[in-house]
């Protein structure tokens, strides 16, 4: 990090239940600029094409010891973290329009459905191939083409493959299954259910497969099934493994819920689980963790909106009731009690990222842009104490005029578009199509923005 000259600012409030207010003590510390790449300034796609892809997200990276690793469009990206600089490039085409894995592979591989983009005419198009590349080199390992899997069908744009072992598993409904070294596709057994989604936590492989989670060791062997006993379209997303922390979402109502899952040799000892937080719909205090989407999704991983760490779950919640301006608040994964509310000062919101190495959570504040004669206040990185609340400022972002482009990323990226490591802040956009006039995205526009 750069020692800014602008001095101490405080810009944090902490509001605990106690009904304590203060500032947080401020921090001189100053974000640079080591990269900004933007999405092609001829990416056109024709009208029909363009409406069709709005729910198409490069939604991949990774990290590796050297490299910030993303998906752009039909190619991988590797951004050196010593200058910025761009390190290699891998061609992909297709990737857009489908998923890829979340994890690296100790092997330093990732998997990449890739298929034809949608258009309007042509509705949603099946993925048909999949590519393995590896990170640590910049290098393509193999690319195979899909042969339809258990129920006949090609995985679909919404199904995540992920690496386990020595096999890449895709899910869904064209459930099929890969060899890693070599690339040939082996058909998987068929119990008779098929597997939903598949997420990786560690060491633990989680698949979820008729209403059911079942995890799974290094081994293979079976660690747990729970089921919640609701009704049967009860949909279920995975926060964390290690505790168990799942989101259970019905028709009437939302819950995370802390599990403990039953003996997997007993069919008559089902577990035990404990709420944790129970959304409000009309209030959005908490917000919902993993945002609108339906019951019926493949992910089985994707709730940004939600931090686990250190025993603490931490979710968002809206402070005005136009949902403009957004706190966070910290609940007890053993006993449920809410620990603690933090907000940013002003009119401003703040976004989870994750946590470090001390189980502090990590929390992103997007700027307040100047205007006339106020000159704002700094995007900023904080760390906030997971029993306490307190807050301290780590860094700041240089001040970007409302409406320049960085600006428009920074403020408008959600949860999952903001990553901390290691005292760099990577802002990315997830699509270079335009959604709306206030968004990021779009031909020339940044797609990939790193300060250290």
């Amino acid at each position: 990090m750069a020692a800014g000259g602008a001095g101490a600012w405080s810009f944090w409030l902490k509001d605990d239940s106690a009904g304590d207010v203060g500032f947080a003590p401020g921090t001189d510390k100053q974000l640079s600029m080591a990269l900004e790449e933007r999405f092609p300034e001829d990416w056109e796609p024709d009208a029909s094409t363009a409406r069709a892809s709005l729910g198409s997200w490069l939604d991949g990276r990774w990290w590796t010891e050297k490299h910030f690793v993303r998906e752009m469009w039909n190619e991988i990206v590797a951004y050196d973290l010593a200058d910025g600089s761009v390190a290699w490039r891998v061609p992909v085409d297709g990737n857009g329009a489908c998923k890829a894995s979340r994890d690296v592979s100790p092997e330093g591989y990732v998997a990449v459905l890739r298929g034809e983009p949608a258009t309007t005419e042509s509705g949603p198009r099946p993925c048909d191939r999949l590519t393995i590349v590896d990170v640590n080199k910049g290098e393509e390992v193999w690319t195979s083409d899909i042969e339809p899997g258990v129920a006949s069908v090609l995985p679909d744009v919404g199904d995540r493959p992920v690496i386990w072992g020595e096999t890449v598993l895709i899910p869904g409904q064209g459930q099929t299954n890969f060899d890693l070294k070599s690339g040939t596709q082996k058909d998987p057994k068929d119990r008779g259910c098929w597997n939903a989604a598949f997420a990786v936590f560690g060491d633990t492989l989680i698949t979820r497969q008729c209403g059911a989670l079942v995890g799974f060791g290094r081994d293979s062997e079976h660690l747990w099934t729970w089921e919640h006993p609701g009704d049967d379209e009860t949909s279920l997303t995975v926060l964390s493994a290690d505790p168990l922390v799942v989101v259970v979402k019905s028709r009437d109502d939302e819950q995370v819920v802390r599990v403990e899952p039953g003996d997997p040799d007993d069919r008559d000892d089902p577990g035990e689980h404990t709420v944790i937080a129970e959304m409000d719909a009309r209030s959005l205090d908490p917000m919902p963790p993993c945002g609108y989407g339906g019951g019926d999704s493949t992910e089985l991983h994707t709730c940004h909106k939600a931090v686990v760490g250190a025993g603490v779950l931490y979710l968002k919640y809206a402070m005005d009731p136009n949902y403009r301006q957004v706190g966070i608040v910290a609940f007890d994964l053993t006993s449920g009690k809410e620990l603690w509310r933090a907000r940013a000062d002003g009119e401003l919101s703040l976004a989870p990222v994750g946590t470090d190495g001390d189980g502090r959570l990590i929390a992103f504040q997007p700027q307040d842009p100047p205007l006339g004669d106020y000159e704002g206040s700094r995007g900023a990185v904080v760390a906030l104490d997971p029993e306490t609340g307190e807050v301290t400022p780590l860094a700041g972002l240089p001040i970007a005029d409302s409406g320049d482009q960085k600006w428009l990323l920074a403020n408008n990226s959600l949860e999952g578009d903001i990553e901390w490591r290691d005292g760099r802040l990577v802002i990315v956009s997830p699509g270079p199509t335009v959604v709306g006039d206030s968004a990021p995205g779009g031909a020339g526009s940044y797609a990939t923005v790193i300060y250290s």
